[in-house]
């Protein structure tokens, strides 16, 4: 059942507003707030109740329903009231937005979904920005972890397949998403670039290429292609 007004942080300890203006020997329940929020505590026995400064015993001396307490014994008029609520510690609450800093996830094993293939890492609306691993890392990919990305340090990738019966290649496939080839769409691009010349100009450019090439229109029986290599552009 959701709380009804403002409900305490688990472990988050907080004192309540002072409502012994309220106290007349007669009226038992009182409302429950803090800074002038209605308060719903989890449980009697997330409050410490103090009255003429004798601690209340929790159910026996006042019970809580919604954000009112109710004292067995209306307090008198007068008497001198201070109360704290301690929120549940037996139980994790929702942390605010934004509050869980990284220093204080700081995960030192293994994370790991509730089931295998049972959860994603972001989504088609939410998805991540970057993704930073360390020198020799490695991505494997299936059930069995039959395919691997293994970082090279200061030079690349190794890519792999485990399969170890004659006649299992490692497979890397380009794909268009394109539903109607024509003669001369380009199908697939492998560009070779270095970006970080010095000399700048021409010499960051796109310097080689292999390329495939539909050579004619597409059809139920025909894909013919040519792949093309050098300075294409």
């Amino acid at each position: 059942m959701p709380y009804i007004g403002k409900s305490p942080l688990h472990g988050n300890y907080q004192k309540l507003d002072d409502f012994s203006g309220d106290f007349d020997g007669s009226d038992a329940t009182h409302a429950l707030a803090q800074n002038s929020l209605a308060l719903t505590p989890v449980t009697e026995a997330a409050l410490i109740i103090s009255i003429n400064g004798v601690i209340q015993e929790p159910v026996t001396d006042y019970t809580v329903s919604g954000t009112n307490i109710t004292f067995t014994t209306a307090p008198a008029s007068g008497a001198n009231f201070f109360g704290v609520v301690l929120g549940e510690q037996l139980a994790i609450g929702t942390p605010s937005d934004s509050s869980v800093t990284a220093a204080k996830l700081n995960i030192t094993s293994a994370l790991v979904p509730a089931s295998a293939d049972g959860a994603a890492l972001g989504s088609t609306a939410k998805e991540w920005s970057d993704l930073y691993l360390a020198d020799s890392s490695v991505i494997y990919f299936g059930a069995d972890q039959d395919v691997t990305v293994t970082h090279d340090p200061d030079d690349g990738l190794f890519l792999k397949s485990k399969a170890t019966a004659d006649d299992n290649p490692f497979l890397l496939t380009l794909q268009t998403g394109e539903t109607d080839m024509a003669a001369d769409d380009v199908i697939g691009t492998i560009n070779f670039q270095a970006p970080d010349e010095a000399s700048g100009t021409d010499s960051i450019l796109i310097a080689a290429t292999i390329q495939a090439t539909a050579e004619t229109d597409f059809s139920s029986s025909v894909n013919k292609t040519s792949l093309k290599c050098g300075k294409l552009y």
